[in-house]
């Protein structure tokens, strides 16, 4: 068994090699049109039941071919992502229209997806005993491999829980005796609490897994060995991680350039939806990319899923990051394939058990849509143009392991 401690030599923020590589993906898009869209019943529902009427087959196209579903550029062409550098928000219906930040939606955004790989280096390397601090390195490391102002790292709560998170700060505080003055929070504060008894019992409420926001967080940190494919050892590595994001992001300065490099998003409102929808690019245009989705609009909400994104994403940043991760840190016997496999089975078992076990999704059919692609005259050279001119090493980091 291997213990794990880390330190990094980049500051949270550095632009590496390979953060500088993927924003040649974005700066090479090819302009593209959406031309039509195929959907065709997939599965489910695999709970029991919903509260709202779910969409039929046809409903899910017209909704797709209506008025803003798909997120514009400013030449009012349909955005089409590369799935390597593109921020990872959560499939909930709730998604704003705003657009201003390129995302696509897997089960709850970045910091499931991190927590996943995680938990699967953690197998493949025989690592046990992760603590707060060691998730706090990978997740900065994380950041300084790939993150960056145009690709955020996304997390996000709700208003309800984030209410549920004020009472129990207010509880707690008054638990202490030691602020006679203190009020209950009607908002959360700009920054993290100077004083460190504050700050902590902060940091205690917003990590609570009743607290979350975001329902597949939620689930996963209530049941993680019953329905989320997570041993008794790997339980802490969400919960974990998510003190480790407000502790990386809740300090910063308000508006700053370190700030900027997280995509902290407060969700209003119950959650909703009409179906559960995947979503792929049937081309011929923009190939290996896909078009950015909006969950919510024109009176329209669905739970969208990029799939097939997520497992470009897997497969190539993702298992690249831990590969590159364990060469710094000097361990061997890292199998990227291995990696990625076992990767790909609890993305599909955690996928599972939200749509079986969260409301409303448990209730709704899910559906696959395939997105015609033609590219526009004024195409431009494509990723591949550039990736071997763009490689010129991994982030100057220092990792240690003990």
């Amino acid at each position: 068994m291997s213990s794990i401690s880390t330190r990094l030599s980049d500051p949270p923020g550095t632009r590496s090699a390979l953060a500088l590589l993927l924003g040649v993906f974005a700066q090479s898009a090819t302009a593209c049109q959406v031309t039509g869209v195929t959907v065709n019943y997939a599965m489910g529902p695999l709970g029991n039941g919903s509260s709202v009427e779910p969409y039929t087959e046809d409903e899910v196209a017209e909704a797709l071919l209506g008025y803003g579903a798909f997120a514009l550029d400013a030449n009012g062409d349909p955005i089409y992502l590369w799935p390597q550098n593109t921020t990872y928000a959560c499939v909930d219906a709730r998604g704003s229209d705003d657009v201003s930040i390129d995302k696509f939606q897997v089960p709850g955004g970045d910091i499931s997806e991190l927590a996943m790989g995680i938990t699967i280096f953690g197998r493949v390397m025989n690592i046990t005993n992760m603590t707060q601090e060691n998730i706090m390195d990978v997740l900065v490391a994380f950041a300084n491999y790939t993150i960056t102002e145009e690709r955020p790292f996304y997390y996000h709560t709700d208003q309800t829980k984030l209410n549920y998170a004020f009472d129990m700060v207010y509880e707690l505080v008054n638990q202490t005796g030691a602020y006679p003055n203190f009020t209950r929070p009607v908002v959360l504060p700009f920054s993290q609490p100077e004083d460190p008894q504050l700050a902590a019992i902060w940091y205690q409420a917003l990590t609570y897994k009743h607290n979350q926001g975001c329902g597949h967080v939620r689930l996963t940190m209530t049941y993680p060995t019953e329905y989320y494919g997570l041993t008794e050892d790997e339980e802490s590595i969400l919960p974990d991680l998510v003190e480790s994001f407000y502790k990386w992001w809740w300090p910063t300065e308000y508006n700053s350039t370190a700030r900027r490099l997280a995509y902290y998003s407060i969700l209003p409102g119950p959650l909703v939806g009409r179906a559960v929808t995947a979503i792929d690019n049937a081309g011929p245009g923009c190939p290996g990319q896909y078009p950015e989705v909006v969950p919510f609009h024109g009176g329209s909400t669905q739970f969208i899923y990029q799939g097939a994104a997520q497992a470009t994403f897997q497969a190539e940043v993702m298992t690249g990051f831990f590969e590159w991760y364990a060469m710094e840190a000097g361990m061997s016997g890292f199998n990227s394939t291995e990696f990625s496999a076992q990767l790909n089975e609890l993305s599909g078992t955690q996928l599972g058990a939200t749509l079986t076990y969260l409301s409303p999704v448990d209730g709704l059919p899910v559906y696959s849509a395939t997105v015609d692609t033609e590219e526009s005259p004024e195409a431009t050279e494509t990723h591949e143009d550039h990736y071997i001119e763009s490689i010129t090493g991994g982030p100057d980091s220092v990792i240690t392991f003990n």
